[in-house]
């Protein structure tokens, strides 16, 4: 700190305001500036002073002596006013004449305000007509320009078709079907929302474009999405599951067998089926059998026995020597993985499966053991929000 730093924080200093890390730089600094000594000496003497002194005092008996004396005779003078007849019928008369007055235009007031409330009344009905005249019109325009189409949709190499019809590049909106071919890829744009890229002999079927709701159907091949916006407004449909982009980056591959693995690159997602909501963060996978079963999420560092393991135990959740040596090799990177196993395990195994991942992630604040073993959904949700930033 410089003098004149040191003469801004004096004040704070000697009131004890500073913060620690402050008031010892402030007291480090100070002995190497003479000026700022004397000022802040000044200051403590000045303090001091003022602390010193009374709050109150006590006026001389002689003052509130002479006000009372003086006070009385004022008194006794006003109570001595008296006021003569002549006087009194004067004012009787000037009284009669403002109350002829006031009769006089009582009546014609009277109509006037009459007619400015009818009038208030009047467009005051027209006010409420025009209000609802233009909450419909707002309602017709957002209607009208609540569609985020078109969509840009832009071949990458080879041909692209839509509603088979090749094209190279094209605006597309709600109700067209893409395809690529077998050495095609494209990329669509969603104004203000995101990009979805398109891989070879991959299939997608537009079904909503609003700023609320941008959806697509996934049929086949491989698809990625990158948001560039905050929160987008993305969907993907896949059978009866629904992905929810959040605000994450994934990817969606429909292998040989007809599973659709899902990859999530960046923040997170959820994948949605029925009243089951599986959050997927980031470096995770997870894969969907093409009987739509969802298995257990794993990230990207779990070697492929791992995998292997939570393989047979999403088929056979309450086997509990599969369970026991999925627990025995799981790492603190498969931390969302047991927490998954957790939720959906019955109670009798959550015990064991709680240990493990407090063993690895401390639950947070608000999160208790009974809780989690009684599958409180709220709970889950915080320790699942704790461990995935920290992952």
């Amino acid at each position: 700190m410089n003098c004149d730093e040191l003469k801004i924080f004096s004040d704070d200093y000697l009131e004890d305001l500073l913060p620690n890390n402050l008031r010892i730089e402030f007291e480090q600094n100070i002995v190497n500036c003479e000026e700022e000594n004397e000022y802040l000496e000044t200051c403590k003497k000045i303090k001091n002073h003022i602390s010193e002194m009374p709050l109150t005092f006590d006026p001389p008996p002689q003052i509130i002596s002479d006000l009372t004396d003086k006070l009385m005779q004022l008194s006794d003078s006003a109570e001595k006013v008296k006021i003569e007849p002549e006087t009194l019928k004067k004012i009787e008369k000037r009284s009669r004449k403002t109350e002829s007055k006031i009769e006089t235009f009582e009546a014609p007031a009277k109509k006037i305000v009459k007619q400015k409330k009818s009038a208030i009344s009047k467009i005051s009905m027209l006010l409420v007509i025009l209000i609802v005249f233009l909450a419909a019109l707002s309602y017709y325009f957002i209607r009208v320009f609540n569609n985020s189409g078109p969509w840009k949709v832009t071949s990458l190499n080879g041909n692209i078709s839509i509603n088979n019809n090749n094209v190279k590049q094209l605006n597309v909106n709600q109700g067209d079907r893409i395809n690529t071919e077998v050495n095609s890829s494209a990329k669509i744009i969603i104004p203000m929302e995101g990009e979805i890229s398109l891989g070879k002999n991959s299939s997608i079927l537009i079904t909503e474009t609003k700023q609320t709701t941008n959806s697509i159907v996934f049929n086949s091949g491989s698809i990625s999405f990158t948001p560039i916006s905050d929160n987008p407004n993305f969907e993907v449909v896949y059978n009866d599951l629904i992905v929810n982009g959040m605000n994450g980056t994934f990817s969606m591959q429909i292998d040989s067998i007809g599973q659709c693995i899902i990859e999530v690159e960046k923040n997170k997602i959820e994948v949605i089926k029925k009243k089951d909501r599986l959050k997927l963060s980031k470096n995770y996978f997870c894969i969907i059998q093409s009987n739509n079963v969802i298995m257990f999420p794993f990230h990207n560092k779990t070697n492929e026995e791992f995998r292997n393991e939570l393989y047979r135990l999403s088929i056979n959740i309450n086997d509990i020597g599969l369970l026991s040596s999925v627990l025995l090799k799981a790492r603190e990177t498969d931390a969302l993985t047991l927490l998954r196993i957790l939720e959906l395990s019955m109670k009798g195994n959550r015990e064991m499966i709680y240990q493990k991942l407090a063993n690895f992630f401390p639950p947070p604040v608000k999160v208790s053991r009974e809780g989690i073993i009684n599958g409180d959904v709220e709970m889950l949700k915080l320790w699942w929000n704790d461990i995935s930033w920290q992952l």
